[in-house]
């Protein structure tokens, strides 16, 4: 088939095919119905709790794998144009670009909120400590997801395109296209 998009988190994959369909496969996946609807989607994010956002911008998420647990939506969540989740943690997007984060099972408990001054977020990654997003003015924010966890603010102040993050790790695509690195477990910038 042909996809427009991709998402990998813990053992599941998901994709969105041409016509918005949701896909998913991997170790110990536990497909749920709903997520076999024919409702299109315009984004995807995988991990044992899947979310995706249909084309009104409305968020939806399932569980995809036997460790999913339970889990309920907060109330009146803002429409979405980008979701990213990782081990219950899920942060949106919204269509005026502020972003929403909250916890699939409610209990904020131990969890750092994002930075307070993002700005207008464009892109958005969460790794499985660390979570970045840049905002419109090309700016990078990062945070540190658990209170107890190991992890590194990216020591980035260049202006970037993009980041991904990940444990205690991460990089950045800079305006120039060279890229940035950073790691906890280094004490410098790895260029």
């Amino acid at each position: 088939g042909s996809f427009s998009t991709v998402s990998i988190k813990s053992s599941v994959a998901c994709a969105l095919d041409l016509t918005g369909k949701i896909q998913c496969w991997g170790k110990d996946l536990a497909v749920p119905s709903n997520i076999n609807d024919t409702s299109p989607y315009n984004a995807i994010s995988s991990g044992n709790v899947g979310c995706a956002i249909d084309l009104s911008g409305i968020l939806k998420c399932f569980p995809l794998t036997s460790w999913a647990g339970s889990f309920a939506l907060p109330s009146n969540l803002p429409l979405m144009t980008d979701v990213k989740s990782v081990d219950g943690y899920v942060c949106g997007v919204s269509t005026d670009g502020k972003l929403s984060c909250f916890v699939m099972d409610g209990n904020p408990s131990g969890y750092n909120p994002p930075p307070a001054n993002l700005g207008n977020v464009v892109k958005l990654s969460l790794g499985a400590w660390d979570n970045c997003a840049v905002n419109d003015q090309h700016g990078l924010s990062c945070w540190v997801r658990e209170t107890n966890a190991w992890g590194y603010a990216a020591p980035i102040k260049d202006k970037v395109l993009t980041a991904v993050s990940g444990n205690a790790n991460g990089c950045a695509v800079l305006m120039d296209q060279k890229l940035k690195c950073w790691s906890a477990l280094k004490d410098d910038e790895m260029d």
